[in-house]
């Protein structure tokens, strides 16, 4: 089973985390800018752009990753309770509580995806380390929508 959450926590991981899309997209951009016919002066300021937002992002995208995958082994599936979901800037915040060892955590989490609605449920994995840190392991309406680390 532990197994099957790794892969699930990627999957949802690298379709919904902004900083590893930034980091996968700018990285990609950079191989793709040699297929179009551009000036050379606006081909090298993407190339610059596009490398620099990937070497930033990078660092954190591993850290994601590896923080994910930590959790996604060692974590304890736990039913968040009182979702509620609100409209944001760039997508939806998403209100929560949950209970780890008897101790109650309310916690924000921003989503660029704006089909949730509050009759959805939450499941988190949640480090028994470390209870204020988790992934949000499955946002259910009609299939796993979404998979984040939250430190």
């Amino acid at each position: 089973m532990k197994n099957d959450n790794k892969w699930k926590v990627l999957k949802e991981l690298f379709i919904n985390d902004f900083i590893i899309g930034s980091c996968f997209w700018s990285l990609l951009l950079l191989v793709i800018i040699p297929l179009f016919k551009l000036l050379q002066s606006l081909a090298m300021a993407f190339y610059v752009f596009f490398a620099a937002v990937g070497l930033i992002c990078l660092p954190f995208s591993l850290y994601r990753i590896s923080s994910a995958l930590y959790l996604a082994k060692n974590g304890v599936q736990v039913n968040a309770t009182n979702v509620s979901v609100e409209l944001a800037a760039f997508g939806r915040r998403v209100k929560f509580k949950y209970e780890f060892d008897g101790q109650t955590y309310h916690k924000v989490k921003y989503y660029q995806a704006v089909f949730f609605t509050e009759k959805d449920w939450l499941k988190l994995l949640v480090d028994p380390k470390n209870p204020e840190k988790f992934i949000i392991f499955e946002f259910k309406k009609k299939s796993v929508l979404s998979a984040d680390v939250i430190s």
